[in-house]
């Protein structure tokens, strides 16, 4: 498995994670933590280049990803 793949797998656990404490009306900042690891997550995917792993800097890279989509229709 690559490193996109990988990532990938980890954004739609932690977002199917998210729809099951929000349907369970759980408190706000436990569902916000999940959303915001599924971003990471899904951001980290994206910006994989084939096996390659992204930096570490996950913030980073959530802001190049949202960056980037920004521009493209």
């Amino acid at each position: 498995m690559s490193w996109k793949e990988g990532y990938l797998q980890q954004a739609k656990s932690d977002y199917e994670t998210y729809r099951i404490l929000t349907a369970n009306k759980v408190k706000i900042c436990h569902r916000l933590h999940y959303l915001q690891m599924a971003s990471e997550k899904l951001a980290k995917s994206f910006m994989c280049r084939g096996s390659q792993r992204p930096t570490r800097l996950t913030h980073y890279v959530l802001v190049r990803f949202l960056q980037t989509t920004k521009k493209q229709p």
